[in-house]
């Protein structure tokens, strides 16, 4: 099995230029048709069906994830692995869902996995975070604080699980 490399991080903090540099380094990380964001799309579209079997969640709502309400998606998952793997090539994601659903790519990954966290400052993260890709205001600035803190700390708890 080829160990996949998935790049975790909040939205606004990096995650695209990293995924860049490695998908530079030989790596297949999917999603390169004109997404300025990176994000592969099939993970894209798999993690936003778990998302929606959790209350219709959107990315920053963090649910926690019910294995028992997503049999469908890890079998996609697996089938995906399986038909990446057969191929050979150095593969990875990068998805800022992947965030909440990380456990079901760790379950199906079997621990077979490297991943990148990206840690920029809070401050920086939650001052881009307020505005999007659009420049308009999304959330104020002690939404977008708590926002950015609260996914660091679901991606470090489940970088020491």
């Amino acid at each position: 099995m080829i160990s996949p490399v998935i790049v975790l991080g909040v939205a606004r903090s990096g995650t695209s230029m990293i995924a860049k540099i490695i998908r530079e380094l030989g790596v297949d990380m999917g999603g390169w048709h004109g997404d300025a964001h990176t994000e592969n799309g099939w993970v894209k579209e798999i993690n936003e069906s778990i998302l929606k079997k959790h209350n219709n969640s959107r990315w920053f709502e963090l649910p926690e994830i019910d294995m028992n309400l997503i049999p469908e998606e890890i079998e996609q998952i697996l089938s995906y692995i399986d038909s990446k793997n057969k191929v050979g090539n150095n593969w990875g994601f990068k998805d800022l869902r992947s965030v909440i659903t990380f456990p079901v790519w760790q379950k199906c990954l079997n621990e077979k996995f490297t991943v990148v966290i990206i840690n920029r400052s809070t401050d920086s993260v939650a001052n881009n975070f307020m505005y999007g890709v659009n420049h308009r205001l999304i959330f104020n600035k002690v939404k977008a604080r708590q926002l950015v803190t609260a996914h660091k700390k679901r991606y470090w708890k489940l970088s020491m699980d």
